[in-house]
C-alpha cells in the first residue's frame, strides 16, 4: 500500500517546533522593528467574546460569589459543578455514560496531553515507559518538551502529502504506526492546520485495536468548534473506552484562550492512578497529580466561566439548537470569502477547505518555503503561518490562513496576498 503520509522522528519533531518558533521569533522582532506596519493578521485570528457571555450575573461568574462546595483553594481536579457539566453536555452529545468521575479541570488542552502523556507513559524519575506515535498533521510544539527535555520516544505520520486527503481513511493505512508497538497513539481531531475530522469509523477502530494491544489512544478535541454543515465528531457511546483519554477546552470555541482552562475525560485510573485497581481520588498521582505539582486548579473565574457556558450549550442540546449559531454562520461566510479569493489568485496549486475551527490552508506554487513566504508577507504588512510546524514540509509552501478576523482586516489581508503572488 501506497504510503499516504511522512512519517518523522523525534529530531524531525523537535525541528518542525522550532520552525513554529522560528516564525514567532521573527514577527515579533518586525513588529518590533516596524511598529504599525502590520496591516493584517491573519496567522492567528481573534474570536470576540460571545454576547450570551454579557448579561446579568457578571459579577457573580467573575467570583464574587462563591459555590457552597468551594473551600479554599477548592478541588485539585477542578469544581464539581463544572465537572458534571462537561459530562452532562458529552453524553447528550454522544451518548455515552461519563459522571463526573471521569472529569478533571486542566490547564488548557496543551497542558492536559502532556500530563496525561507523562501518566499513560509511566513517566518516573527521568524515564518513560514505551513510545509515543502522533497522527498528524498537529501542533508539534506540544511534543517538544517531552522529546527534548523528558527524552520520550516519539514518531509521526503525517497525512499531509499533497495527493492524500490529510486523514487516514482505512485502518490499513495505520499498519506501521501499530507496527511500532507504541504505548500510546495521539490523534488531533479535527486535525490543525487543515481542521479535517478524523474518520470516525478509522477511529473507533483504532481504539478497539489500541485496546486489544494495550495501547492508549489519546484524542486532543481543541479543533473541534464551528464545524460546517453536516460535519463534526461524530462519535457515539464506543468512544467511552478505558484506554480513550480525551482533551478538549473552550479556548477556540468560546473565546477563552486567556483563562487557560480545559479538561481531560479518561477512567479515574488514569486520572487519579490506582493501587492493584482501586482508585482513591487524591492530589498526587496520575494526571491530576502531575499538573497538581506544577500548576494548581483553574482559578475561580475559568470555572465560573465554564459553568455558565456549558449550561449555555446543554440547554441548547436540548432544544435541538445550535449554540452561537448566529456566530458560527458568520464565520462560515468569512470562511467561505477567504476560499473564493484564493481560487481568483494566481499560483494557489491547491486549497484545503476545513472542517471546523478557523483556518484554511493553502499551498503555494513558489521556489520559496512556507517561512520566506512569510517574512517576504510581513514586509508587506500581513502575518500568516507557516504550515511546516504542524506537519508539512518547508518546500510545500504552504500557509494557513485564519479567517476569525475583522471584515476589514481581512480583506486587506487577502489583497496583500493577491498582490505578492501577482508579482
Amino acid at each position: 500500500m501506497k504510503r499516504m503520509y511522512h512519517k518523522r522522528n523525534g529530531e524531525e519533531i523537535k525541528q518542525m517546533a522550532r520552525r513554529f518558533d522560528e516564525y514567532h521569533t521573527c514577527f515579533r522582532d518586525f513588529v518590533s522593528a516596524n511598529p504599525g506596519q502590520i496591516k493584517a493578521s491573519l496567522d492567528r485570528g481573534t474570536i470576540a467574546y460571545p454576547v450570551e457571555m454579557h448579561k446579568e450575573g457578571q459579577l457573580e461568574m467573575l467570583g464574587s460569589k462563591r459555590s457552597d462546595r468551594s473551600f479554599s483553594y477548592g478541588f485539585e481536579e477542578g469544581d464539581a459543578k463544572t465537572r458534571e457539566l462537561v459530562a452532562e453536555v458529552e453524553n447528550q452529545k454522544h451518548g455515552t455514560n461519563y459522571s463526573v468521575d471521569n472529569i478533571a479541570i486542566m490547564p488548557g488542552a496543551w497542558g492536559g496531553l502532556e500530563f496525561a502523556l507523562q501518566e499513560v507513559l509511566n513517566f518516573r524519575r527521568g524515564r518513560s515507559e514505551g513510545k509515543v506515535a502522533v497522527i498528524g498533521p498537529t501542533l508539534y510544539q506540544m511534543f517538544y518538551t517531552l522529546v527534548e527535555h523528558f527524552g520520550m520516544d516519539f514518531e509521526a505520520y503525517d497525512f499531509t502529502k499533497s495527493d492524500g486527503s490529510h486523514r487516514p481513511e482505512s485502518i490499513d493505512e495505520l499498519d506501521e504506526v501499530f507496527d511500532s508497538n507504541p504505548k500510546a497513539i495521539v490523534v488531533t481531531n479535527s486535525n490543525n492546520p487543515d481542521g479535517i475530522y478524523f474518520n470516525p469509523d478509522v477511529l473507533r477502530e483504532v481504539i478497539k485495536k489500541a485496546e486489544e494491544r494495550d495501547v492508549y489512544v489519546l484524542v486532543d478535541e481543541i479543533q473541534n468548534c464551528f464545524p460546517s454543515e453536516s460535519k463534526g465528531l461524530d462519535y457515539d457511546s464506543w468512544i467511552q473506552a478505558p484506554n480513550v483519554v480525551r482533551l478538549d477546552s473552550q479556548s477556540k470555541r468560546y473565546a477563552l484562550s486567556d483563562c487557560r482552562v480545559g479538561w481531560v475525560i479518561a477512567d479515574p485510573k488514569i486520572l487519579y492512578g490506582h493501587t492493584n485497581g482501586d482508585v482513591h481520588v487524591n492530589r498526587v498521582e496520575g494526571i491530576v497529580g502531575r499538573m497538581s505539582g506544577v500548576m494548581g486548579n483553574a482559578p475561580r473565574v475559568a470555572n465560573n466561566l465554564l459553568i455558565h457556558l456549558l449550561e449555555n450549550e446543554s440547554t441548547c442540546l436540548s432544544n435541538g439548537e445550535k449554540p452561537f449559531a448566529d456566530y458560527a454562520n458568520k464565520l462560515r461566510e468569512k470562511r467561505d470569502f477567504v476560499i473564493s479569493q484564493l481560487e481568483e489568485m494566481p499560483r494557489v496549486e491547491a486549497i484545503h477547505a476545513p472542517e471546523s475551527c478557523v483556518n484554511v490552508t493553502a499551498r503555494i506554487d513558489s521556489d520559496k518555503t512556507d517561512l520566506e513566504i512569510s517574512q517576504d508577507l510581513m514586509q508587506r504588512g500581513l502575518l500568516l503561518m507557516p504550515a511546516s510546524g504542524y506537519g508539512y514540509n518547508p518546500e510545500d509552501s504552504t500557509l494557513r490562513i485564519t479567517f476569525a478576523e475583522r471584515e476589514q482586516k481581512l480583506e486587506g489581508g487577502m489583497n496583500i496576498l493577491n498582490g505578492y503572488l501577482s508579482e
